[in-house]
């Protein structure tokens, strides 16, 4: 009998065990330029989501870490700062975890990357614009400028969406993202200089996530 409650014992200790060790799987956007001389921020942002069809409100939190034009990484978090989202782009790959659903959207870099994960309805190059000031390059795109000759709106008229940048004042902002379904009001902190490690730019992806691929 104690030979028998030795090896359950032993049976249930190894099970901990392993699932303690099981390794998660680790998403690694990995440069294909030197980065060391590319301009490279972190910005603490908030942003107010409103779903114009639910009639529905979501406030977030979005660590906004990039390096422009090559990767970026959000940090997305609700109320009470629990953890609702992480993603992460690179110049050809594309991850979303979304932690609530248990569900990991991924798949390669295209212009309806966003839409197809989120129903965002910009490209996904247009993140970099949001964060560094800069021009939507896509060709569906038309974009303005200040009287500073700083980039003020963008606009898809296909998609009736458009992004504008206001309120800027010290290095802070508020962005404006508006079309038919949604608006969200994004306000930026004024960044901070982004110091990389082996990390930064590591997604880890938890076991048992469903995985939904785009392409």
């Amino acid at each position: 009998m104690k030979q028998i409650i030795v090896t359950i014992f032993l049976s249930i200790l190894m099970g901990l065990i392993g699932c303690q060790t099981s390794p998660k799987k680790t998403v690694d956007l990995a440069d294909k330029v030197d980065i060391a001389k590319m301009p490279k921020f972190i910005w603490e942002t908030k942003a107010q989501i409103r779903d114009l069809k639910k009639n529905k409100n979501t406030n977030v939190s979005i660590d906004f870490l990039a390096v422009k034009n090559i990767k970026l990484r959000l940090e997305i978090q609700a109320t009470l700062g629990i953890p609702v989202g992480t993603l992460g782009m690179s110049q050809d790959q594309f991850i979303a975890i979304i932690y609530p659903q248990k569900k990991v959207i991924q798949g390669k870099m295209e212009e309806k990357t966003l839409m197809k994960s989120f129903n965002l309805p910009i490209p996904p190059e247009a993140l970099y614009a949001i964060a560094f000031d800069d021009v939507i390059k896509s060709p569906q795109w038309k974009c303005y400028f200040d009287s500073s000759k700083i980039v003020s709106l963008c606009e898809n008229t296909i998609t009736q969406s458009k992004i504008e940048w206001k309120s800027r004042s010290q290095g802070t902002k508020l962005v404006k993202i508006i079309n038919a379904n949604m608006e969200v009001d994004w306000f930026f902190k004024a960044p901070q200089p982004l110091e990389i490690k082996p990390e930064t730019f590591n997604i880890e992806v938890p076991n048992g996530y469903k995985v939904v691929n785009l392409n």
